[in-house]
């Protein structure tokens, strides 16, 4: 899945390194595996904050993660030319039903993950398709 490391340290994509560095010393302290022992989700968070940390304190790394994030939003921002049931007389009923996801994906996610979940959903809509389901 596509990381959104200003979404897991808590910060917007215009911190500065010092408040970087300072949401990920709170994280840290919160979900250090020796605070929580024996805890597979701190840690899986603490491995998120750290790799998030790690990109985005480094000057290059955040520049190239900022404009695969940009690219991400370009790809979601351009509409479709054409839906793919357009030259049916009725529209398809898993399309229909996959469209309604991702318009409420959409408006409750960051734009990693719609990617992510629209991959998901393109993955699902392929083998149900596959399978004659519909």
């Amino acid at each position: 899945m596509y990381p959104g490391y200003y979404r897991i340290l808590g910060i917007s994509p215009q911190a500065t390194d010092k408040e970087i560095l300072s949401a990920y010393r709170k994280l840290a302290k919160l979900w250090h595996p020796d605070v929580n022992p024996n805890s597979k989700i701190a840690v899986e968070k603490f491995k998120e904050a750290t790799e998030a940390y790690e990109v985005l304190s480094d000057l290059e790394k955040r520049r190239r993660y900022d404009a695969e994030r940009a690219k991400v939003r370009l790809v979601l921002a351009t509409p479709p030319t054409k839906p793919p049931y357009e030259d049916k007389k009725r529209p398809d009923p898993v399309m229909e039903s996959t469209l309604k996801v991702i318009r409420s994906i959409v408006q409750r996610k960051s734009a990693e993950e719609v990617v992510f979940g629209l991959i998901d959903l393109g993955v699902t809509y392929a083998s149900t398709r596959s399978q004659g389901r519909f």
